[in-house]
């Protein structure tokens, strides 16, 4: 009965690959082309006329109760894993983290408080956290303000040096729009590093649209030259310039005079000054008096605790950035547990030998793979369906943190991104996957359950197509919708 999968998810394959080329090659590649089946072309001849451009497909299937391969096809070659990658980081992060672990923000002086007043220097220290908030940075001021302080005497620092100063990864494309999933990353992020920015119509046509941000930052500079029309329609042109330095926002186009306010979530550079200035601000917004602007240096030795902020458990923040496929959460854990495997500062480099050591504890070889970030948005890292399947197959069974890595993936119909990509009935909660996008890429990477009730492990790898990823979207769903129907009596 094996032969009916296998032959079955050929045709989908070799059809959609009809004029497909190999992206890279190993040498101890050794791939299963089956026999052709009527079964599986019909449910899926829709999606055969829609591929267009051309396209290589990798596969592997395993059952994880007989450890048997159902079905490869280039199961050995490497492919590009996009967000896929980040459920390497996800489990690496679990392994020498802990599911408990948090990570610390802290408020620290290199003096005395006497009297309410900081005989000192001020440092706002971050440890990595990248769900910090401002309403977290205003539970610091306010654990401060219980102290009865309300002056602060020296400097205020911020101190990101837990993290190298290279926010972004290598093989990130540098071209990448300022949004909300391309943060630069720090040791000290707020907000993910992003402004809030409405943009809202007017109350007379030709006037200038109306800007609200979030928060209320002099660390940002706004030019609007939007204008509200009596059109049907918004047209707003938000930009800012990813070859300066500077948070310069430029905000153009038109409004319509009776639409809704428009939301845009911008990322800025310096995340670590962006999360002092913040602090500051609220400093000053609670009546802490100082005069001190930003400034950046390492926190000494000797200090005495003044506030401390604990993020929420790992297992937690890995469950949103896995079903969110957050980059800032995966890259800022990345450099962390390269930060505590390497008693080092966080970097990419040591990230990336952390979590190659990790896999190579789960009988992976880590020679004949390429990891350079933990979100999976750099061009040069590259796995094969064979590596993540044999990652999946060692999660499953290591009962210290299984649980936690399993309910970390998307679930099909239900949450993260797997709600309304799967989001037919019969594929209603039986797929747990982490997905991969970008430009020429998809990938699915995780579980699924046979109408049996047989547990599989399974990769999908699709790169080098060019146009939209839906086709790739509707092969991954066709697969899986044979898979949870599939009886082998």
């Amino acid at each position: 009965m094996l032969r009916k999968i296998a032959l079955s998810i050929t045709l989908v394959s070799c059809t959609f690959l009809s004029q497909s080329f190999v992206y890279a090659t190993n040498s101890k590649s050794k791939n299963t082309i089956k026999v052709q089946s009527q079964d599986f072309s019909v449910s899926i001849g829709k999606l055969v006329n829609l591929c267009e451009g051309q396209a290589n497909v990798g596969i592997k299937i395993v059952s994880l109760k007989s450890g048997q391969t159902l079905y490869e096809q280039n199961a050995n070659k490497l492919f590009l894993p996009a967000s896929s990658l980040k459920a390497f980081t996800a489990g690496a992060a679990l392994s020498m983290l802990g599911p408990q672990y948090r990570l610390k923000t802290s408020v620290c002086t290199d003096g005395v408080v006497q009297d309410g007043v900081v005989q000192g220097n001020l440092y706002l220290k971050g440890g990595g956290n990248p769900e910090l908030s401002e309403k977290d940075l205003e539970s610091l001021v306010f654990t401060m303000k219980l102290q009865g302080i309300h002056s602060i005497k020296g400097k205020v620092y911020v101190d990101s040096s837990e993290f190298d100063a290279i926010s972004q990864g290598p093989g990130w494309m540098w071209d990448d729009e300022p949004e909300y999933w391309n943060s630069p990353m720090s040791a000290l992020t707020v907000n993910h590093s992003c402004l809030q920015v409405w943009v809202c119509p007017a109350e007379e046509c030709n006037a200038p649209a109306k800007i609200l941000v979030y928060p209320k930052t002099s660390f940002v500079s706004i030019d609007n030259s939007a204008k509200t029309t009596d059109s049907d329609k918004s047209n707003v042109q938000l930009h800012r310039n990813y070859s300066q330095v500077r948070n310069f926002i430029k905000i153009g186009g038109t409004v319509a005079k009776n639409s809704e306010p428009t939301s845009h979530l911008v990322a800025l550079q310096q995340p670590q000054l962006f999360a002092g200035n913040v602090f500051v601000d609220l400093l000053k917004k609670n009546n802490i008096n100082l005069s001190s602007t930003i400034l950046e240096a390492k926190i000494p030795l000797d200090v005495t605790l003044l506030a401390e902020h604990e993020s929420s458990p790992v297992a937690d923040i890995i469950k949103k950035m896995m079903k969110e496929s957050d980059n800032l959460f995966a890259d800022c854990l990345f450099k962390k547990i390269g930060q505590i495997q390497s008693d080092s500062i966080g970097t990419w480099g040591n990230g990336s030998k952390a979590v190659r050591e990790f896999l190579s504890g789960r009988g992976l070889n880590p020679q004949e793979m390429v990891v350079l970030d933990g979100s999976g948005l750099s061009r040069y890292n590259l796995v094969t369906p064979s590596q993540f399947v044999e990652f999946l197959v060692r999660m499953k069974k290591d009962f210290s943190f299984s649980e936690e890595f399993v309910s970390s993936l998307s679930v099909s119909g239900v949450d993260g991104n797997l709600r309304k990509a799967m989001d037919e009935k019969v594929l209603y909660s039986k797929v747990r996957a982490k997905t991969g996008s970008m430009r020429g890429v998809r990938t699915l990477v995780g579980y699924t359950t046979t109408a049996e009730g047989e547990d599989l492990a399974l990769a999908i790898m699709i790169n080098g197509f060019i146009g939209t990823r839906d086709p790739s979207k509707k092969l991954e769903n066709e697969i899986c919708k044979f898979l949870v129907e599939y009886k082998r009596k």
